[in-house]
């Protein structure tokens, strides 16, 4: 397939990987701090909760894998993950970043457990897996595949500079749990565009049944 893949749809896969790292890149680099300093819950506590979910989310991706594999829409396999993902991705960005002060200590670190298990180990998952996917099924040529990369590496290395420094700005003035939302909200939106902007053109054959 020697199709030329435009410009917009090429923004629009690159916005996909900022949305990503509005996610991510935010709950790895300001969770901790949150958590620690704002919610009271003890760094190894947090440690051993990343550690668990990151076991977790192992299995949960060659659960994604074999899900997408198997997902047949008019939307494609990979799209309508990404569009199905949004909404957990920015609910489960608030929730993480919103720990109901009423809570005890004890209800503080299970509501925790939850939220970052849901984040990390379905909702991410989901996203980031089916992203990763969609790359392959927009086309299969080589020298296309390089120039979407190209552009999504750029959005992906913007985002992470912007996160590392406008976040600590606006937490100043807003506080944490708004800061999630405004990402939150912005991931969404820019999913929405992954969704909309690409078009899954590369078919995968089932294999045949060969007994």
């Amino acid at each position: 397939m020697n199709e030329k893949i435009t410009m917009r749809e090429k923004l629009a896969y690159g916005l996909g990987d900022s949305a990503c790292n509005l996610v991510w890149t935010t709950i790895m680099s300001f969770l901790t701090i949150y958590y620690t300093d704002n919610v009271g819950i003890a760094a190894a506590v947090v440690g051993t909760m990343m550690l668990v979910t990151r076991v977790l989310d192992g299995g949960s991706d060659l659960i994604m894998g074999v899900i997408i594999d198997k997902t047949n829409t008019k939307y494609g396999k990979a799209r309508i993950w990404i569009l199905l993902s949004a909404p957990l991705m920015s609910i489960g960005l608030i929730a993480l970043f919103n720990v109901p002060g009423t809570l005890s200590t004890g209800g503080k670190t299970i509501y925790a457990y939850v939220t970052y298990i849901f984040i990390a180990a379905v909702a991410f998952t989901a996203c980031n897996l089916s992203y990763a996917t969609l790359l392959g099924l927009i086309t299969n040529n080589p020298a296309e595949r390089t120039s979407i990369s190209s552009i999504r590496m750029m959005f992906a290395n913007g985002t992470g500079l912007l996160l590392a420094v406008l976040t600590p700005i606006i937490v100043k003035k807003t506080g944490y749990g708004k800061v999630s939302m405004i990402y939150a909200a912005i991931a969404f939106v820019f999913l929405v565009i992954t969704f909309l902007g690409t078009k899954e053109r590369v078919k995968v054959d089932k294999e045949k049944d060969t007994s």
